[in-house]
């Protein structure tokens, strides 16, 4: 066949910046949430601090006290690090973040799916969309239950200077990305298009 015969096809496809956006913001979170769930740095105290899988500490883990009452000053050791215990509130603030990084994981598939496929696939969104709001309540109760739950433990009872640490707040990070990526996914307008064209040759 001569090349005079050739069938050229253009396809033109329609990307929705916002949606760019929120497919980004998506895969920033998912990093983001990898790691929250892998510091242990949620809360810390004097010579103690802990995250969803472990605590650190040096001395014993709960500061004994003098005859008096008041905490005995711990031996001047190395923070060494130990398994969290299995109580129920942080089982579940586990269960949670790890729902939450999977929703998260989904959602990023469905956005990307709806992004590649074009107009036919748009349903895709508002699913990813959903999907990162449920996700967004996972984290929230997250971190609603870990600060109230933690400083009720034995192990903070005679220790100084308690506070959240960068890890918790990488949480609220997290929870953030979800709420904006998911807005951008069901509400966002998306007036503006950009199109691109592509062309196949056929000989």
């Amino acid at each position: 066949m001569d090349m005079d015969d050739s069938t050229v096809t253009t396809t033109t496809r329609v990307v929705r910046p916002f949606k760019i956006i929120a497919v980004i913001l998506i895969v920033l979170c998912g990093v983001v949430m990898i790691a929250v769930l892998a510091n242990n740095t949620w809360i810390r105290a004097a010579g103690f601090y802990q995250g969803l899988w472990n605590e650190c500490y040096n001395g014993t883990r709960i500061v004994p006290t003098l005859p008096s009452g008041l905490p005995s000053a711990q031996p001047p050791t190395d923070i060494v690090c130990h398994a969290a215990p299995a109580t129920g509130w942080l089982i579940a603030c586990k269960a949670l973040s790890i729902v939450a990084l999977l929703l998260t994981i989904f959602s990023l598939v469905f956005a990307l799916v709806a992004l590649i496929k074009g107009k036919r696939f748009a349903n895709m969104y508002k699913i990813a969309g959903v999907l990162l709001f449920v996700s967004a309540v996972f984290m929230l109760v997250t971190l609603a239950l870990f600060p109230a739950m933690s400083i009720q433990e034995d192990v903070f009872l005679l220790r100084s200077n308690w506070e959240l640490a960068w890890g918790y707040g990488l949480g609220w990070g997290a929870f953030l990305l979800q709420v904006v990526a998911g807005i951008l996914l069901l509400f966002a307008p998306d007036k503006q298009e950009i199109y691109y064209s592509e062309k196949t040759y056929y000989q």
